[in-house]
C-alpha cells in the first residue's frame, strides 16, 4: 500500500472521530440549485452519474457548449473545453480543490470520481465570482456526496475489455454532523479492436483490423470528508482523498508503444470552514487551506514515448489559502471580497531536470445589486500577481513580480419578464501559461517555454423560459483573444501548446426539455461553433482553429417503463442518449480531418427492495460506430457494463 493510501486511511479514521464528537444545532441543507443562474449554467444530477462504465467524459460530451477529448478507454487522459476555449481555459474543481491548477494547466477528467460525486455544475462563458479563474471558459464544479444520515453501500460491476470494479462506503451522521469514507479499485484492459489503417485514411489506403495493446490501467481510489455544523451559521468541511494508478502508455496507433509504462499519484488535503461576522446575519467569512500533490513516473525501455531517457518523472506540488468575505449591505445590495495566495513548483526530470516555481496572489472583489424586482445587475473584478521561475542545469529563466498582472473581469444584468428570463454578461480575461504548458512533460505532451500570456474579450446573451410541461435555454456568444494557447502535432509521438496570435469565435447553444407526461423525458441540446484563427500575419490559408467540431447534438429520452414498476420494482429508468459530433481539422493547415461521428447508449437502472439494491446496465456505442479523437487515437467501439450496488 502506498504511503498516500496509508495517510488517507489515517485522516478519514479521524474524520470519523471529529464528526462522532461534534455537537451541532439545527441547520438547513440545501438542495443542488445552481449558484450562479446569472450565468449560462446546467446542473447534471446524481441520478445521472451512477450508470456503469460512465466517465466524466461521457457525461459532458452530453452538455450543450462541453467539448470532449479523448485519448483511448477507461483510465486514458480526457479533457473538457467549453465554447471552444482550451482545456486549461477551463478551471475544473473537486469540492474546494481546483483539479487543473498551474501546475498541469488542464485537469484529466479520467481522475474524477463520479461514484463520489451528488451533482455537477458546468458553467459555460462565465464563472461564479468564488472561483478564482473567471473568464472565457467558465467552470466545472464537480460536488462531492455530503451524507444526511447513517447509511452504508457495497457495490461492483464489469464491463466490455476486462472492465471491472468494485467499492464501498460508509456514513454516519445526520445533517448537522456527519463523515463518509469510501474506497474504489478497478480496471480496465481495454484490448478493443479498431481499424488500423496505417495514416491513409484521406487517400482510402488499405486497412487492417488491429487490437489496442499495452493500454490497460488500474486504479486505487480513497477518499473521506467530515462535514459539521456546531451553530446554525457555522460550518466545517474536511476533504481528503488519494489515488494511485498504474497503466500502459500505448502512444499514437501510428507509431505504438508496446513496452512504456507509467504510475501515477494524487492527493489531497482540504480544510473549510464559515463563520459569522460577529452577531450579524447578513455577513459571514469563510476560509479554505488546500494541499494537493501530483506525480507521474514514466518507465520507457525502448525509447517509444520519445521522453529522451528510459526512465522520466514529474512532480507537482501546490499550497492555497483562500479567505472570502460576504456581506449584505442592504436586502438588495450583495457584497463579496476574495483574497487567494499559494505557491506551485513543477519538477520534471527526463533527459535533463528542470525545476519550475510560481507563487501567486489573487484579489476578487464582487457586487450585486437588485435594483427592482425584475432587474439584477451584477459585477465583479479579478486582478492577479504572479511570479514564475524556472532553472535546467545552470539556466535558469525568471519572470519579475506582478509581470500579468492585467485584471480581468465580468458584469451583467439578468431581466425577468414574466416566465422568461433574459441575461447579458461582458468579459475580459487574462491568463498567464500553466507551469505544465510551458515545462511539462508526458507521454504524449511536452511543454513549450515560449509561450505568452493569452488575454481577450467575451460577451454572451440568453434566455431561460419555462411553459408548462417545455423548458428551454438559448445562448450566443462571441470571444475575441490575443495569443490563444492552442495545440498541434508537432511529431509523430506527441503535441505541444503555441500561440495562435489572434483568434475569434462565435457560436450558440441551446437546451430545450420537454416532459408531455411523468413517465416521459425528452433533452435536446445543440451547439455551434466557428473559431478562427485572425491573426494577420497569418500564412495559411485555412482559418479554422484545429481540434473544434462545428456541431454538436445529443438528443436524449429518459423512459420509466409502467410494465417494469408491474413487477414489483420500486423504481425503473431506461436512458437513451444519441451523441454527434461533426468533423474537426487536426492541424492548423486543414489538411488531415477527424471525421465525424455519432454513438448511441443505452442505460437502465432498476431499484428494489424499497430501494436498497440498484441493478444497473449500459451499453454504449450501441451501432459499433467507428469513432476517433485526437489524430493516431482509436476510440473504443461497442460496449456493454453491468453493475450492482446494496445500501442500506
Amino acid at each position: 500500500m502506498s504511503q498516500d493510501l496509508r495517510c488517507g486511511l489515517l485522516v478519514a479514521f479521524l474524520l470519523a472521530i471529529f464528526a462522532r464528537s461534534v455537537r451541532a444545532e439545527d441547520v438547513t441543507v440545501k438542495g443542488t440549485k445552481a449558484r450562479d443562474r446569472t450565468a449560462a449554467v446546467t446542473v447534471v444530477p446524481e441520478r445521472d452519474l451512477s450508470a456503469p462504465g460512465l466517465t466524466a467524459a461521457d457525461i459532458l460530451r452530453r452538455q450543450p457548449g462541453t467539448w470532449v477529448t479523448e485519448t483511448g478507454g477507461y483510465g486514458s487522459l480526457s479533457t473538457a473545453q467549453v465554447r471552444g476555449a482550451t482545456a486549461a481555459q477551463l478551471p475544473v474543481y473537486l469540492g474546494p480543490i481546483r483539479l487543473n491548477d498551474d501546475l498541469g494547466g488542464t485537469a484529466d477528467l479520467s481522475l474524477v470520481p463520479l461514484w463520489m460525486v451528488d451533482h455537477v455544475e458546468i458553467y459555460r462563458g462565465h464563472a461564479p465570482a468564488s472561483v478564482d479563474e473567471p473568464g472565457v471558459a467558465g467552470a466545472l464544479l464537480f460536488e462531492p456526496r455530503r451524507p444526511k444520515e447513517s447509511s452504508w453501500a457495497i457495490g461492483g460491476g464489469m464491463g466490455s475489455f476486462h472492465a471491472r470494479e468494485i467499492h464501498g462506503r460508509a456514513a454516519f451522521g445526520d445533517a448537522r454532523a456527519s463523515a463518509l469514507a469510501g474506497l474504489r479499485v478497478e480496471g480496465a484492459r481495454n484490448d478493443y479492436t479498431y481499424v488500423d489503417d496505417g495514416g491513409t485514411t484521406l487517400s482510402g489506403g488499405p486497412q487492417r483490423t488491429a487490437i489496442r495493446s499495452n493500454a490497460d490501467a488500474a486504479t486505487v481510489d480513497l477518499w473521506a470528508l467530515a462535514t459539521a455544523a456546531p451553530t446554525a451559521r457555522s460550518r466545517v468541511d474536511l476533504l481528503v482523498n488519494a489515488l494511485t494508478r498504474e497503466h500502459g502508455v500505448p502512444g499514437l496507433a501510428l507509431v505504438p508503444a508496446l513496452r512504456a509504462r507509467a504510475s501515477e499519484t494524487r492527493s489531497f488535503l482540504a480544510a473549510t470552514g464559515r463563520i459569522p461576522c460577529g452577531s450579524s446575519d447578513t455577513c459571514t467569512i469563510s476560509t479554505t487551506s488546500s494541499v494537493h500533490r501530483a506525480g507521474s513516473d514514466y518507465f520507457d525501455p525502448d525509447r517509444e514515448l520519445a521522453l529522451g531517457a528510459e526512465r522520466a518523472r514529474v512532480r507537482a506540488d501546490r499550497f492555497e489559502q483562500m479567505a472570502i468575505l460576504r456581506a449584505d449591505a442592504s436586502p438588495r445590495l450583495h457584497l463579496s471580497l476574495l483574497a487567494r495566495a499559494g505557491t506551485e513548483a513543477l519538477e520534471t526530470a527526463g533527459a535533463e531536470r528542470r525545476l519550475s516555481h510560481r507563487t501567486f496572489a489573487r484579489g476578487v472583489a464582487a457586487i450585486g445589486w437588485d435594483a427592482t424586482g425584475d432587474l439584477a445587475l451584477h459585477a465583479h473584478v479579478n486582478a492577479t500577481c504572479n511570479a514564475t521561475d524556472s532553472a535546467s542545469g545552470v539556466a535558469v529563466d525568471a519572470s519579475p513580480l506582478c509581470r500579468n498582472d492585467a485584471p480581468s473581469a465580468r458584469a451583467g444584468a439578468t431581466l425577468h419578464t414574466g416566465p422568461v428570463s433574459w441575461m447579458l454578461n461582458l468579459g475580459r480575461y487574462t491568463r498567464v501559461p500553466a507551469l505544465g504548458e510551458l515545462y511539462g512533460l508526458s507521454g504524449v505532451v511536452r511543454g513549450n517555454g515560449l509561450l505568452r500570456p493569452e488575454g481577450g474579450l467575451t460577451v454572451d446573451v440568453g434566455a431561460r423560459g419555462a411553459h408548462k410541461a417545455l423548458s428551454l435555454e438559448v445562448f450566443a456568444y462571441a470571444r475575441m483573444t490575443d495569443d490563444l494557447v492552442a495545440y498541434r502535432k508537432t511529431t509523430f509521438a506527441y503535441v505541444s501548446p503555441y500561440n495562435v496570435g489572434r483568434a475569434r469565435a462565435l457560436g450558440a447553444e441551446a437546451e430545450l426539455t420537454w416532459t408531455p407526461t411523468k413517465e416521459i423525458d425528452l433533452t435536446l441540446p445543440v451547439s455551434v461553433l466557428d473559431a478562427r484563427d485572425t491573426s494577420p500575419d497569418r500564412t495559411l490559408v485555412n482559418d479554422v482553429i484545429p481540434f473544434r467540431a462545428r456541431l454538436l447534438a445529443s438528443p436524449r429520452v429518459v423512459v420509466r417503463p409502467p410494465a417494469l414498476g408491474v413487477l414489483g420494482f420500486d423504481a425503473n429508468d431506461l436512458h437513451a442518449i444519441y451523441t454527434y459530433q461533426s468533423s474537426r481539422y487536426a492541424d492548423p493547415a486543414g489538411l488531415v480531418v477527424i471525421p465525424s461521428q455519432g454513438t448511441l447508449d443505452l442505460e437502465l437502472e432498476i431499484l428494489a427492495l424499497q430501494k436498497h439494491v440498484a441493478a444497473r446496465a449500459r451499453a454504449s456505442n450501441v451501432t459499433g460506430e467507428r469513432r476517433f479523437d485526437v489524430v493516431g487515437y482509436p476510440l473504443p467501439g461497442r460496449a456493454f457494463f453491468a453493475s450492482m450496488e446494496a445500501t442500506f
